[in-house]
């Protein structure tokens, strides 16, 4: 899997803040226009230490007291002698482990699942994160793997696990994440279900079991996922899709209506060229508003490029 990245728009809606973690381990940002006609304005080191964020993750951008907060796990002593363990914590503005003294093992990660997805309120100060973890419902019971929901309110954290997903709808260990915020009672979590290739939905709050997402069998196993919802209140989904006759990957999209439940496949968002990957990027959206017209910016690794770069890419298949 290619280092972690996410983006953001910037507090004046005029730059998409891209992160990512470079190869130094450093949490880097690079600010892309929201007007194409300016130039990107790229992270330079020069000479900066090394960072000490892991590389095999995801990380997730939300906004939280009007600020961008960027959240991922970083590896720290939790207790005692006991050795360093991977933690929820945030990145950005400031390096922050996400303990609870007197629950610490609430926002351990599991470290044999790099999922990870973060969400904000739109209407309090608050955000959710988003992890798996294999949890065994008691002596001699197979082991499930658990979404679990972590909220963010200051420095307090909250654990939910959501240990009611039926059997046939448990994530696959494989499965990466993706959260989108409907309102403040509903909140989304897409996924891969175990043994499977489509992604499904789980709707946190409307007391129904996860659904799948139609026309997204083909998706890569393992694939980024990555959703956004337009100033139109239309839903984008995206993945990597697998062709798995040529061994092509590429982004794929489907979308749903405002207010509309059902989700639709989308003609090509770009052209063959521009929307081929690597199998191992990450994935990231942004939606933005530029000279009255609305883009929803894709940031990936492209293939024929440089492996490590992530670039930003406008999906041209038409935004409402």
């Amino acid at each position: 899997m290619a280092n972690p990245v996410t983006t953001i728009l910037s507090p004046k809606e005029d730059f998409v803040l891209l992160y990512y973690v470079d190869g130094d381990k450093r949490l880097a940002l690079k600010y892309v226009p929201v007007d194409t006609n300016k130039p990107v304005l790229e992270y330079s080191p020069y000479g900066n230490p090394a960072g000490q964020n892991i590389t095999n993750q995801s990380i997730a951008a939300v906004y939280l007291y009007g600020l961008p907060v960027v959240f991922g796990q970083l590896q720290v002593p939790v207790s005692g002698d006991v050795p360093a363990k991977r933690v929820l914590a945030q990145l950005s503005p400031v390096v922050q482990a996400l303990v609870d003294p007197a629950n610490p093992e609430d926002t351990l990660f599991d470290e044999r699942y790099s999922a990870f997805a973060a969400i904000n309120s739109r209407d309090q100060d608050m955000a959710w994160c988003y992890f798996l973890k294999s949890r065994s419902a008691g002596e001699g019971s197979p082991a499930k793997i658990t979404l679990q929901e972590v909220k963010i309110v200051g420095s307090k954290t909250e654990l939910i696990e959501y240990t009611d997903m039926p059997d046939d709808s448990q994530p696959d260990p494989v499965s990466r994440l993706a959260a989108l915020y409907v309102d403040q009672t509903h909140r989304e979590v897409y996924y891969q279900r175990k043994g499977g290739n489509s992604i499904y939905c789980y709707r946190i709050g409307s007391g129904s079991p996860p659904s799948v997402v139609p026309d997204t069998g083909h998706a890569m196993k393992g694939t980024p996922i990555s959703v956004t919802r337009s100033k139109g209140g239309t839903t984008y989904l995206y993945y990597v899709d697998k062709d798995e006759t040529e061994g092509k990957t590429k982004i794929g999209r489907v979308t749903r209506d405002n207010g509309e439940s059902k989700w639709k496949p989308s003609a090509g968002i770009m052209s063959e060229d521009e929307v081929g990957t690597i199998p191992e990027t990450q994935l990231a959206v942004t939606h933005v508003k530029c000279n009255d017209e609305l883009h929803n910016v894709l940031t990936f690794i492209p293939k024929g490029g440089n492996k490590k770069r992530y670039e930003p890419k406008r999906d041209r298949g038409g935004i409402a």
